[in-house]
Parts: structure tokens; sequence; C-alpha cells
């Protein structure tokens, strides 16, 4: 009986330690495609962030199970995260024809802000009109150094992604919407063509803030979100902010003004 009360107050400790630490705070994960739309026959690429931002803690370790709709997504396959310590994750393919997926990863001095612990790849196969979403849970997630459990934080957004006809635009373009913003803007660019696309965020000063995108990608029309972070996942300073497009020959530049 003793003991039995002994590990009931040992557990409620760790209860109180657990709520002090995060506050009561939320790990909050995304895996969305980078496009909100995507046309048949068109390859995507689907980030699974992990932002640590709200609490005190680092990321160390994770296990995570994958799935989506064979119907509207045909697996290409990944890489790892754009992290530092998580860019060589181990993964679980067996069942990738079936629509699933698991990823593991631990890196002991863990990481900070928003972690990019993931990055999927696919080719859309679905009929027009469609919609499909990606689903992830996490059966492990724990913190650097304290292994401290961190799955009671962690909060999932939905995603959905809308499968267009392959029609292409007539022409390159980009905007952006809302600016200025606060605290993040969605940016819209289509190719007439098939083209090696680089969009990227600089200061005034001239100097790289954060890559959004760097590839070869498919004719189309696609949504992008900048999140007013640098490619570390820091918040970056309210002011001005140039954006940036290459394609084939095609160059533009947008002025986005960050208010907070």
């Amino acid at each position: 009986m003793k003991l039995r009360k002994s590990l009931m107050v040992m557990a409620g400790g760790i209860l109180l330690l657990n709520a002090l630490l995060f506050g009561g705070e939320k790990i909050k994960v995304t895996a969305a495609p980078l496009s909100g739309q995507a046309a048949i026959g068109q390859t995507i690429d689907v980030p699974v962030n992990v932002d640590m931002s709200a609490t005190a803690e680092k990321l160390g370790s994770y296990t995570i199970d994958v799935s989506w709709d064979t119907q509207a997504l045909q697996y290409l396959g990944y890489s790892g995260g754009a992290v530092s310590g998580f860019e060589n994750p181990v993964v679980n393919e067996q069942n990738a024809a079936r629509g699933r997926l698991r990823a593991a990863h631990a890196y002991p001095y863990g990481a900070e802000g928003v972690v990019n612990v993931l990055n999927l790849k696919f080719q859309v196969v679905g009929s027009a009109g469609a919609k499909s979403s990606l689903n992830v849970s996490f059966t492990a997630m724990a913190a650097a150094r304290t292994f401290t459990n961190l799955l009671p934080q962690v909060e999932i957004a939905e995603s959905a992604l809308e499968v267009t006809s392959a029609d292409a635009p007539e022409s390159y373009g980009i905007e952006n919407f809302p600016n200025p913003f606060n605290p993040a803007t969605e940016i819209r660019y289509q190719l007439p063509k098939e083209s090696k696309v680089e969009i990227v965020v600089f200061n005034v000063l001239g100097q790289k803030v954060q890559t959004l995108v760097n590839g070869k990608q498919a004719a189309g029309r696609y949504t992008i979100r900048w999140e007013g972070t640098d490619a570390e996942g820091q918040v970056v300073p309210s002011g001005m902010y140039f954006l940036r497009m290459k394609a084939d020959q095609f160059k533009a530049e947008r002025k986005l003004m960050l208010l907070k």
C-alpha cells in the first residue's frame, strides 16, 4: 500500500512538472502540401513541420505515422528534414503502395523553433474536383536532454488538397495577399510550362531571408505561405521585404510589408 501511494505521488509530481514546463502550450504540427491545389499529373511536396516555439523544450525524437488516399496521391519518395540534426530519418516504406509509412528520428542535442522533420513527394493521380487529405499521427515524441513526453502537447493542423484539371495557365505570374500582413501572407504563382522555379524572400539589405521554392515544377497554379520566418524558423522583425521569383527566363519582384 505504501509503495502504491509513493508511486501515485511520483506520478502526480511528474504531471505537475510537465504542466509547469509547458504551461498548457501546444506543439503545432503541419503536414500540408506547398500548394493547396494540384493538377492531375503534377508533382507536389509535403513538408512535415513541428513548431516548438511555444515550449521551453527542444525536439529530441519522434515517431510518426503518415497515411494518404492512393486514389488521389501516388507516393514518389521522401527526403529528411531541413533542420540540422534531423536530416536522416529512419523511414519504413514497406506499405507505401497501400498509402502508409512510418518515420522516426532522434537527435540528442535537439532543435527549437519550427523544425522540419520530414518531406514527402507525391504525384497527383485523382480526378479533377476530388479532394484528399494527408493524415499524420505521432506515436512518440520526446524532448532533448530531459526526455519529457511531448505527446500531450501535440496539436496537428488539418490539411486538404484539391485536385484541379491539367489546363495550364498562359503566362507566368506571382502575387500575394494580404499585403501588408501579419503574421503570414499567401503567395500565388503560375507556370505555363514545366519550369525550374526559385522563390526567395530578401530583406532590404539584399540578404536572403528564406527560400520558399527551389526546384522543377509542372505547369499549373500554386499557392504557398510565408509565415514571416527565416530559414531557421525564427520570426523576423517588422519591415519591408522583397519576394523574388525566377522561372526559366521569367523574373518578378514584389514588395512585402510585415507589420506587427
